[in-house]
């Protein structure tokens, strides 16, 4: 009989777990101290809203001030559809609903829309479409609803650069 080989798997090859990506969003929305922020969470090839709920939990236990006055939405892809979780800390002002819906419904789908509730969205991307660059879409489709109802200034002088890129940190 041969030897059982180990797989080698570092840390870069396995998928995010929701305490990490709270930990990174919550060192962004310190760092970037804004009163709005949408971010891209990768946890596997099939996110659930399990995985969103829970990372979305976890940020909002942060007792940190800029964390707690923040609204945050939540992207995530896998091998067929788009996730999105929203939270809004001024719900006359930012809908979830409307967040999510403008974060959605112009991507490469196959079905309609579907809410499991007035914060979380899914939508199956068309099978031609790539869920990667899909949720790259679903971000800047979030960022044009917080401009459009004027939750976030748009930068006259910045470039087509996303405003909130984690690998910079």
């Amino acid at each position: 009989m041969g030897k059982k080989s180990k797989k080698n798997t570092s840390a870069e090859d396995q998928p995010a777990n929701p305490e990490d990506e709270a930990k990174r969003v919550i060192t962004a929305i310190k760092n970037y101290k804004q009163s709005v922020f949408a971010h891209i969470v990768d946890f596997c090839d099939d996110p659930d809203f399990v995985l969103l709920n829970k990372c979305l939990e976890l940020v909002r236990e942060d007792q940190n001030q800029a964390v707690q006055n923040c609204s945050i939405l939540l992207i995530s892809a896998g091998k067929s559809n788009v996730l999105a979780k929203a939270y809004s800390n001024d719900p006359e002002k930012i809908s979830t609903k409307e967040w999510v819906e403008s974060a959605l419904s112009t991507l490469q789908k196959e079905g309609d829309l579907t809410f499991s509730d007035d914060t979380s969205g899914r939508i199956k991307v068309n099978s031609e479409a790539f869920p990667i660059k899909e949720k790259e879409t679903a971000l800047a489709n979030s960022f044009q609803y917080l401009y459009k109802i004027g939750a976030m200034p748009k930068d006259e002088e910045s470039s087509d650069e996303m405003e909130f890129n984690l690998n910079d940190l």
